[in-house]
This record gives C-alpha cells, sequence and structure tokens, in this order.
C-alpha cells in the first residue's frame, strides 16, 4: 500500500514520485494513520509500520519499519491521538499506545490495555459485524475517550445507540445514557471552550 506525501514546506506539493509503500502486496490496505512531530505510524490490519524522518522528500532520509505484526485496527478511522500516544482498537481490545517509542520497553510492553471492563461489548460489536458503526473520539478537556456503538438490543435501531466513557485520569468506564452519536467534535477555534459539541 503507499502512500503520498507534499513535502514539509509546500503542502500542495504532491507529484507522482513523493509516495512510500508499508507492506507492498501483502493483501492489506492502510486503516488509518496519526501524525507526530518527525514520524507517522501506519495501522493495518494486523501490522503497524512506523516511518520517522528529518527531511520528508522523494531522495529525503525517511526510515520505514514494520514495527508490530499480529495487532492492528479492528475498523477504518479509529485511531485517536492522545499527545504522543494513540488509542487503538484491535480485535483484541482497546488500547493505548506510545508506538514503542519509549526506551527500555519492547513494542509489546509499550501496549496499556484498557478495556477488560468493556470487553464483551466490544467483542459482541465485532460479532455482530458492527464495527463501521462505532465511533471513538478522545475529548482532551476532561481527558475522555469515548465510545459510541449500535447495541442491537437497544433503539433505535442501525445507529450508535449507545454511548462509553472512559476517564483517563481514574481509569475507569462509564456508560452515558440517551445519547445518540454518529460522530463527535470539539470547539477548537484559538479562544474555543474545548467543549464537546
Amino acid at each position: 500500500t503507499a502512500v503520498y506525501y507534499s513535502l514539509e514546506t509546500n503542502h500542495s506539493s504532491f507529484t507522482a514520485s513523493a509516495f512510500e509503500e508499508f507492506g507492498y502486496n501483502d493483501g492489506e490496505e492502510i486503516m488509518d494513520m496519526s501524525a507526530k512531530l518527525g514520524r507517522a505510524l501506519f495501522y493495518k490490519e494486523t501490522k503497524v509500520w512506523d516511518m520517522a524522518w528529518n527531511t520528508l522528500a522523494p531522495t529525503g532520509d525517511q526510515d520505514i519499519e514494520q514495527v508490530v505484526t499480529g495487532f492492528g485496527l479492528a475498523t477504518l478511522g479509529v485511531v485517536q491521538s492522545v499527545g504522543q500516544t494513540d488509542i487503538v482498537w484491535d480485535r483484541s481490545g482497546l488500547y493505548l499506545w506510545d508506538g514503542g517509542r519509549k526506551g527500555g520497553v519492547t513494542t509489546e510492553e509499550s501496549f496499556q490495555y484498557i478495556s477488560r471492563d468493556i470487553q464483551p461489548i466490544l467483542d459482541d460489536i465485532i460479532h455482530n459485524g458492527n464495527e463501521n458503526k462505532t465511533t471513538i473520539f478522545y475529548y482532551p478537556k476532561k481527558r475522555w475517550i469515548l465510545v459510541a456503538y449500535e447495541d442491537e438490543n437497544s433503539f433505535p435501531e442501525d445507529r450508535a445507540n449507545k454511548v462509553l466513557m472512559y476517564d483517563i485520569v481514574l481509569r475507569k468506564w462509564f456508560i452515558f445514557k440517551n445519547w445518540f452519536v454518529d460522530s463527535f467534535a470539539t470547539s477548537a477555534e484559538s479562544k474555543g471552550s474545548g467543549k464537546l459539541m
């Protein structure tokens, strides 16, 4: 799978030669990515690739490495960034992951499993094929992770009809009742309140 990019100093400079391959012909598409200063993580269904650079250009110094096998995303577009950490929904659960960036630990040791208390719900979502109706969102003002999903035993049907909230500070899950959410957004303008909308 190829990813095309622009030059860092010219965001409209996409060219045919400005691309990188991540697992060419491995049968998996890139499902999401997260970008940090000078590096990016590319998530597939069962693999994660890391690209670091000082100069991002067709003749630049990109260093590409597959950092994880057997771990990836349960569905498209569910990675959320919390500073240098990502919220990642793998088929085995929800994790906070720093991309293996902390020294002294292996990549696998850098995963923080946070979904033990809601794992049966996540398993049901996958079992029922409702991953693509699930939205994960990080609310920075409160340091909450919000998960909107469809509970097939609740109404309205065929849409997200339940919301779970993980408080990163308390390390606990809570249920929000009577929220029907298809997407989340926060106020992000320079003088914005950061309120959940």
